[in-house]
């Protein structure tokens, strides 16, 4: 199944008793292959799990997430969200957030929250340095990177410094923690065009 050898699933299950597991689902929705879930979904009992959206969203295959989203209730976890802004799959995310929009949340759902959801998507997605998704973030809901992202993403091109200064380090501890983090990376070209963008120096305790 998670080869997509849909004519082999057919004849075992045709021929032998044995029957199969949730993975063969799982397996099916992380490699993309779309016909194998449709049969899987009419003619075995099994299944998925949670990481069978979880996965089609770190591959970027919204056709699955679409599907499954229409006919499935297993729901997804934050790794969804964690593992497609890991691989820059913006086109997911802006469906996963869209979906979050209209999806009610409490304790007895099978969703997480949006604020989860986008949270741990700005996390991740500043940590690899894709600067679009966070710019995106940004626009649609107004978060803005943390301390903590700040010096991860100091590492990043000079367009992240540029896009950062303008919209989080001039608030003062944003560029007190990037340029602690320029010194401890040892990058002097990025230490000295932070120092030269920040209003006064002050010690940060």
């Amino acid at each position: 199944a998670g080869n997509g050898h849909l004519s082999m699933v057919e004849w075992l299950h045709a021929n032998r008793s044995e029957g199969c597991t949730v993975t063969a689902f799982d397996k099916a929705a992380e490699k993309g292959h779309l016909n194998v879930l449709k049969w899987l979904h009419v003619n075995r009992p099994e299944g998925c799990s949670k990481r069978a959206f979880d996965q089609a969203a770190i591959a970027g295959r919204l056709d699955v997430l679409e599907w499954l989203f229409a006919n499935r209730k297993e729901g997804f976890t934050v790794a969804a969200a964690s593992g497609a802004a890991l691989k820059n799959h913006l086109h997911v995310l802006k469906w996963l957030f869209k979906v979050m929009e209209h999806q009610a949340w409490d304790q007895d759902t099978n969703y997480p929250s949006k604020f989860r959801i986008v949270g741990q998507a700005l996390a991740s997605a500043t940590a690899k340095g894709h600067l679009g998704i966070v710019e995106y973030i940004h626009a649609q809901y107004n978060y803005k990177p943390t301390r903590a992202m700040i010096e991860a993403a100091t590492g990043h091109s000079r367009e992240w410094l540029e896009w950062l200064h303008k919209k989080r380090i001039s608030e003062g501890c944003g560029m007190t923690a990037a340029i602690a983090a320029s010194i401890r990376a040892g990058d002097l070209p990025a230490l000295e065009w932070l120092h030269a963008r920040r209003p006064c120096v002050q010690r940060d305790d």
